[in-house]
């Protein structure tokens, strides 16, 4: 062993010194540790929330693309009301007779699955997309609630419910602070508020 010359005593700790360390070292890796779990719980929710704003923003343009083609074909009607739609859609756009794909696209809103598509092909086969869940989504339709009218003769109505034999002009999707509105391929239809900006 070696001793100190100037004291007379063995060098090294004692071993109220390294517990003392030994304490204070247990506390700032427990610190530390701490803010790590901190700053992961906080990047997992940010995470989250950017995947279901992502997921809401693909569910509200599928949904707008949907709108925007429905088209009365076959004699087919629009139903909808404020959780869920069915009509038929033009599939592939193209004006020359004998092009024209119908699609039957139908919009739900389930506890399970949230809200879901499903479009029947031509053909009878079908695709399903589920978006989730989707927080207070509401849909309303406007356009001319009296069927035996002509087209655009009576005053346009918002209707929390669609079953008239025409199609609705606009479809307004209202979810979490905001409101957008979709005008059907086919509408004949102007909203008032529209008017005053032309």
């Amino acid at each position: 062993m070696m001793y100190d010359t100037t004291i007379g005593r063995p060098s090294g700790f004692t071993l109220v010194e390294l517990l003392v360390a030994v304490s204070i070292s247990l506390v700032l890796v427990s610190a530390a540790a701490l803010v790590l779990s901190v700053g992961m719980r906080t990047f997992a929710s940010t995470a989250g929330s950017g995947e279901a704003e992502l997921r809401e923003v693909q569910f509200v343009s599928a949904l707008a693309q949907d709108i925007a083609s429905a088209m009365p074909l076959n004699g087919d009607a629009f139903i909808g009301n404020a959780a869920s739609m069915t009509f038929p859609r033009l599939l592939s756009p193209t004006r020359r007779l004998g092009d024209v794909v119908i699609a039957f696209v139908s919009w739900n809103h389930d506890a399970r699955h949230g809200w879901v598509r499903v479009l029947t092909l031509p053909d009878g086969g079908t695709t399903r997309e589920a978006f989730g869940r989707m927080e207070d989504v509401r849909l309303s339709y406007a356009g001319d609630g009296d069927d035996s009218s002509p087209s655009g003769a009576a005053a346009v109505e918002w209707f929390d419910q669609w079953t008239h034999r025409r199609f609705p002009g606009v479809v307004q999707i209202k979810a979490r602070g905001f409101a957008l509105q979709v005008a059907l391929m086919c509408s004949a239809y102007t909203l008032a508020e529209e008017e005053s900006h032309r």
